[in-house]
């Protein structure tokens, strides 16, 4: 038996859970809340301001990293985080739809070429809103992070 057949076969008992087996196992992280609701997990992005009102209101659809982000990324909700500011905070949900070199985002958005460093090594994320929010304070990260289980379920209703 494999073992994600024992965690589809398990069942909740107080902080551990107790598979068809009767052995005790702790509970994957988060994949449930404290209330045994399933709770998606999220990444967040900090723009800097004010392009990550731009992203937000659709104007700049294209953003500049000197790293790649993984693949596994591409298509999945994102936490747009705003910083830089007076008051950080998560602005809305993107997605990102494309990981392009600048050659190949100038040629395909000739419209964002303000926005596009053509630097050696950058990589420019095509991105789509899904909504926005209003802003939910909190401090944030380099590169991609965690948002807490609180905010992701802000954020999904």
């Amino acid at each position: 038996m494999s073992m994600s057949d024992l965690w589809s076969k398990s069942y909740y008992c107080g902080k551990m859970f107790r598979n068809k087996r009767g052995s005790e196992t702790k509970r994957p992280k988060n994949t449930t809340s404290k209330h045994n609701e399933k709770v998606e997990k999220m990444k967040a992005l900090s723009v800097r301001e004010p392009y990550a009102t731009y992203i937000a209101k659709g104007i700049k659809i294209v953003e500049n990293r000197s790293w790649k982000p993984p693949a596994k990324l591409i298509n999945t909700p994102i936490a747009l985080h705003r910083c830089a500011c007076r008051e950080p905070a998560i602005i809305g949900i993107f997605k990102i739809i494309d990981i392009l070199k600048p050659q190949e985002a100038l040629q395909k958005f000739p419209s964002q070429k303000e926005h596009i460093n053509n630097w050696d090594g950058v990589y420019c994320l095509v991105v789509e809103m899904i909504k926005t929010c209003e802003p939910i304070p909190i401090k944030g990260q380099l590169r991609f992070w965690n948002v807490p289980e609180e905010i992701v379920r802000k954020l999904l209703t």
